[in-house]
């Protein structure tokens, strides 16, 4: 498989109480791929009208502009989809997620623990399942 350059990462700015918190780096490659998290709060009610914290399900939104190009410039023609690989510490993304079609710009990801930070990178599948190498880490906290 040539290597697909999937470029740096590019977090959404945080924005009227809706996004969590978001830190990351990178800069969005020549070929235009970026990673953006932004976290939503899903509230659970508990009782009349009052929300349990310990209770919320926490989730964080990725988007993402599709790679157009091989690491060595030639245009990219067999990309099949995504690999999310995400978790709790930078240096151990141990749970992952394989997001089907080349069109696809975005994932929910549902599930978490509300108010922790969790940890995404990303890599690009080929038609025949092989992966690229992984984009810098991006982080966000679960809301």
């Amino acid at each position: 498989m040539r290597s697909t350059s999937l470029g740096g990462l590019l977090l959404a700015a945080v924005t009227a109480g809706l996004l969590a918190g978001c830190s990351g780096s990178g800069d969005a490659a020549a070929d235009g791929s970026e990673l953006n998290a932004s976290a939503m709060a899903k509230k659970s009610p508990r009782g009349k009208g009052k929300t349990d914290p310990t209770t919320t399900s926490g989730s964080v939104t990725l988007t993402w502009s599709p790679p157009t190009l091989n690491t060595d410039g030639s245009a990219l023609s067999d990309l099949a989809g995504y690999r999310i690989q995400y978790g709790a510490s930078n240096d151990s993304l141990s749970q992952f997620v394989d997001v089907g079609g080349a069109s696809t710009t975005s994932l929910l990801v549902p599930g978490l623990q509300r108010g922790a930070m969790y940890y995404f990178a990303m890599s690009a599948l080929n038609a025949s399942g092989e992966a690229s190498g992984p984009t810098n880490v991006v982080s966000a906290f679960a809301q």
